[in-house]
């Protein structure tokens, strides 16, 4: 933490929390590294947007690494006609410059009918130094999201993202599968441990919430315990929690019943993927998505968007 004119700042957040736009302390920094963003990556981005009243300010992303190809001599390009020459400096500056145009002019599009206030900016530099420097301009309350698909091999470049970027509470994704998901199917939220659960499920019922034309989407828990033990010990606290907060909720809550006494990373993949949810809510470095290759079973087959949180 660090204290400035007799407030406390924290540096790096652990809650899960976008600034609404009129507090001015954060916004949904969107990255853009391609000429074709993703519909559904853009669909997500704005709906976390809408669920925490913020704004969307899309980094154009142009990469000085690619541009730096051309300095060394032995870089060639292949024309389709066979033709080989020396990569040109020019070209791909041109050809970066017009992709950032499709991608601008596809993030506009897709915000019109959302009544959000979108920015766009073109940056030269890396992914995360990029992202790192829009959050700590307007910070610390930011949620990162990624505007194209990332691999199923990705998972430790997730991790390693969000721990660089110190101004983003989470990182918004999709998976090579993505699809575009009906009104009403639940947001889920993968319960590992109960340190987070509270604030993971205010996200979740920020994502849930009544919209325009529809009710509530339901909330399902799945617990990933990592030993029968500390799975019934989990789904104990989770009664213990629901019962308190049964009244209030404005969504359905309820415990997914996997029978798995304990839970791996392919159990989990496969429990999310028959859940078949609008959104899924996950920790990093936890059992649904850790950093080594198993996590390629949730990326892989992940339909819906994810909240990777710390």
């Amino acid at each position: 933490m660090r204290t400035v004119d007799g407030m406390t700042h924290i540096d790096r957040p652990l809650l899960i929390h976008v600034a609404a736009e009129a507090e001015g302390r954060g916004r949904i920094v969107l990255a853009s590294c391609a000429a074709a963003p993703h519909s559904v990556a853009l669909s997500a981005a704005f709906d976390v947007a809408r669920a925490f009243d913020t704004w969307v300010d899309c980094l154009l992303v142009e990469s000085p690494d690619v541009v730096a190809l051309t300095a060394h001599g032995f870089a060639r390009e292949v024309s389709h006609s066979g033709r080989i020459a020396p990569l040109s400096n020019a070209a791909i500056l041109e050809g970066q410059s017009a992709a950032s145009s499709f991608a601008r002019k596809a993030v506009l599009r897709a915000a019109q009918s959302t009544g959000l206030r979108v920015s766009t900016t073109t940056v030269r530099d890396g992914l995360t130094d990029s992202l790192a420097r829009a959050c700590a301009i307007e910070g610390p309350w930011n949620i990162v999201a990624l505007a194209e698909p990332v691999l199923a091999t990705d998972a430790q470049r997730l991790h390693s993202l969000l721990d660089r970027v110190s101004g983003a509470t989470g990182i918004v994704c999709i998976g090579p599968s993505a699809t575009p998901s009906a009104t009403n199917r639940p947001v889920i939220v993968v319960v590992e441990d109960m340190d987070r659960l509270s604030q993971m499920l205010r996200v979740a019922e920020r994502l849930a919430k009544r919209q325009p034309d529809g009710p509530a989407r339901p909330i399902v828990m799945l617990v990933a315990g990592a030993t029968p033990d500390q799975t019934a010990e989990l789904e104990g606290n989770l009664r213990l929690l629901m019962a308190g907060i049964a009244e209030h909720a404005q969504s359905a809550v309820t415990i997914v019943d996997t029978g798995h006494t304990y839970a791996t990373t392919a159990e989990i993949a496969e429990a999310v993927r028959r859940l078949d949810g609008c959104f899924v809510i996950v920790r990093s470095n936890g059992a649904a998505l850790p950093s080594n290759a198993e996590a390629a079973g949730l990326l892989s087959i992940l339909c819906c968007p994810m909240l990777l949180v710390r």
